[in-house]
């Protein structure tokens, strides 16, 4: 299940899979923003050393 993409070979996570963390980190409990907020600094570093 791959897209043709131009920045696809450093994506980690689809679209899809980023939005949902995107949703979590700004949920309104704190403990699921700070675990999205987590999420997404982890992808976006394993991203940028890719």
């Amino acid at each position: 299940m791959s897209t043709d993409s131009d920045d696809s070979d450093n994506q980690i996570l689809t679209d899809s899979e980023r939005e949902s963390i995107e949703w979590l980190a700004n949920d309104d409990d704190p403990e699921l923003a700070r675990i999205g907020e987590f999420l997404l600094q982890s992808f976006e570093a394993r991203e940028e050393t890719r």
